[in-house]
């Protein structure tokens, strides 16, 4: 089984081809989670306010893990441009080893500062005593939770997003399957409540793990498997990491700007609060297309600038935009026939309703603004300018978002937020647009524009 020779198929289809099943990979990941938290809920309150407090710790180990995944998707895609094999399989072996090592540090860091880290973040005694049922089996799974992320951006820098994407599908399904056989159990296997939810992942994740390995191995011969070099795992390291670092800044960016924003809206009032909760759950669905597309522009600039065709990652990025403003415009169309009554889904509060519809008004026309950066901060990372990527995510989140919510909610309340979040979309769609195209221009001269 071959990558796919993104140097060379018809853009636009290609393009198409790896977003769509990548789509409903980051669908059944989205779509697990929702599972996942409403069979902890069952368990009562204390067990899903322990799971919650999960959360943050979970996400910072899996941005790293993220991390890891962009830079090999970017250094391996650009070395497949140039059809450098020794390359590919010496990056991609040293970065699974490094993410193997930085795991087992996590791991017993994790496990030693478990009662002091989430007090810290909030647990009680009564939520700690699940917090630590459920944190013990995941640290001890969480290589399976985590390379896999990794080798996963390996397979993606292959053009292989239909192989990536049913590891994702096959390893949700497999969860959703034992998540109620393990929490509440069945015949000879008892009730393990919350620690059950922890197996469930890392046993789900532990099949990722190994079909990673596979495809990697036997089906993309990837994997070098010889006598361990400490200076060739050196130079491998300095690659990975000048992608990875700037791409942990990115990750943690988001989280920490969502939680002032979020504190913010919840000195408004609670129906604010409500609405805010229930049009955030529905934007991850309307964005999954859009995510699939900037997941799939990497490799795809990734190998054609190993391959030094400028023009090429050109047309790319022009289909990319294309498909974001295709997919933003039909939502938006749809969202505006009845908002109401998808905010009446999740809460029947008129008060909530009345807030939430206006996020459906604003919001979703400039999806595609917001995709234009998404884009462009993948293409970035895939030329290896990566810092440049981060910088692009601060000024969105930092000059742009914040400031403008700041303002939103003097003068709006919570619809001040909508429409500053609309606006920061527009605005950093703009200079993404023009920041992409300047580099390309000024970059682009010396090499083949084809």
């Amino acid at each position: 089984m071959n990558e796919k020779d993104l140097t060379t198929s018809p853009i636009l289809k290609t393009l198409f081809e790896m977003a769509f099943p990548m789509s409903w990979g980051i669908l059944s990941v989205i779509g697990f989670n929702i599972v996942d938290t409403y069979f902890i809920g069952q368990l009562g309150k204390v067990q899903l306010a322990a799971i919650g407090l999960t959360f943050p710790v979970i996400m910072f180990f899996f941005s790293l893990a993220l991390g890891i995944g962009v830079a090999i998707s970017s250094v391996v895609s650009r070395y497949i441009g140039e059809k450098n094999e020794s390359k590919i399989k010496e990056i991609t072996t040293d970065a699974l080893i490094f993410s193997f090592i930085l795991v087992a540090i996590c791991s017993v860091f994790g496990f030693k500062y478990i009662d002091p880290l989430f007090t810290l973040l909030g647990a009680t005694k009564e939520t700690l005593l699940y917090v630590r049922e459920y944190m013990q089996i995941w640290y001890a799974g969480m290589v399976f939770l985590t390379v896999p992320m990794a080798g996963n951006g390996a397979i993606r820098a292959k053009g292989q997003m239909k192989v990536a994407s049913a590891i994702m599908i096959t390893s949700a399904i497999f969860n959703i399957i034992l998540d109620p056989i393990l929490i509440f159990g069945i015949g000879p296997i008892p009730a393990l409540g919350v620690q059950g939810a922890a197996l469930a992942s890392v046993c789900a994740r532990a099949m990722t793990f190994l079909a990673s390995f596979y495809f990697l191995h036997f089906k993309f011969g990837m994997l070098q498997i010889k006598a361990f070099s400490f200076s060739r795992f050196i130079s491998s390291m300095k690659e990975i990491l000048k992608i990875a670092i700037p791409t942990w800044g990115s990750n943690f960016l988001t989280p920490v700007s969502m939680a002032l924003v979020t504190a913010l809206i919840a000195r408004i009032g609670e129906n604010s609060m409500a609405a805010f909760a229930i049009v955030n759950r529905v934007e991850s669905f309307a964005l999954i297309f859009i995510l699939a597309i900037s997941s799939s522009i990497g490799p795809m600039v990734g190998q054609n600038f190993g391959a030094q065709k400028i023009g090429r990652i050109k047309r790319a990025i022009s289909s990319s935009f294309l498909l974001a403003f295709v997919w933003g415009t039909i939502v938006s169309f749809l969202f505006l026939l009845r908002p109401d009554f998808i905010v009446g889904i999740f809460n029947d509060d008129p008060k909530v309703i009345n807030q939430g519809v206006w996020y459906f008004k604003i919001v979703p026309i400039t999806f595609g603004f917001f995709g234009m950066r998404l884009i462009v901060s993948s293409a970035l990372n895939a030329m290896g300018k990566a810092y440049i990527s981060t910088l692009l995510t601060g000024v969105n989140l930092i000059i742009l978002y914040i400031p403008f919510v700041f303002l939103g909610i003097y003068f709006a309340d919570l619809k001040g937020v909508f429409y500053a979040q609309a606006v920061s979309n527009l605005v950093i769609g703009i200079i993404s647009y023009f920041l992409i195209k300047k580099i390309l221009l000024t970059g682009g001269h010396q090499v083949d524009q084809n």
